[in-house]
């Protein structure tokens, strides 16, 4: 701008001069004054002229510096405008990765809850099955011990019916022994040793089935 302004008052300047030159030649006869004049005017239009060169010189360089500054400005406005836009892109796409991402970590918190009240369900579950089979072991073992004291009582029955069989065998040969030294004695006492040995019988068979029957149980 300060160029401008420059060429600008040189020009006026410039044109100042030939409109004075031009009046002084219409004048008439010149003097040795306005010769005087005039080459003062001569060197000063010249002067003029060359610094109105340099200032249009100057004038160019500066135009030409400010259309490059301004053609740079407006790329980096264009840069800095695509920049702003891929900045906003940016922001956009993270903003859309953090929902998602949001969602995801919602959806693993649901599942990680409904885990845990599994979880505790089957902790629950399992503290129950435990003590069923707690309960159900002392159960067996108080039925294991019914069965070994039933065991024992029925072999020590056992022992007891084995024992009163022998003593009813010996008491039966001792009466077949009686039988066969009274056959030629009286028939009255022989029928009733005969009735003897034959509840004997009838007591030594109803043992024998019982032992039976306990062996099978």
């Amino acid at each position: 701008m300060t160029a401008e302004k420059l060429l600008k008052s040189s020009l006026k300047s410039e044109k100042r001069f030939e409109r004075m030159v031009g009046k002084q030649a219409s004048a008439g006869p010149l003097s040795i004054l306005t010769q005087q004049l005039r080459e003062a005017s001569a060197y000063d239009m010249q002067t003029l002229r060359m610094e109105n060169a340099d200032i249009r010189a100057t004038f160019l360089v500066l135009e030409r510096e400010y259309d490059r500054e301004r053609f740079e400005l407006r790329s980096l406005s264009a840069g800095h405008e695509e920049m702003l836009l891929r900045k906003n892109d940016s922001i956009s796409d993270n903003q859309f990765t953090i929902t998602n991402l949001q969602c995801i970590v919602n959806e693993f918190k649901a599942k990680e809850s409904k885990i845990k009240m599994r979880q505790a369900d089957l902790e629950e579950a399992l503290k129950q099955e435990k003590t069923k089979n707690s309960e159900l072991h002392h159960t067996v073992d108080q039925i294991s011990s019914s069965l070994e004291k039933e065991r024992t009582r029925c072999e020590k029955h056992r022992v007891e019916l084995q024992e009163a069989l022998k003593k009813q065998i010996t008491t039966l040969e001792e009466n077949n022994k009686w039988t066969l030294s009274l056959q030629k004695g009286d028939r009255g006492a022989n029928s009733r040793l005969k009735e003897a040995i034959k509840k004997e019988k009838a007591n030594f068979s109803r043992a024998s089935k019982k032992i039976q029957s306990q062996q099978k149980e």
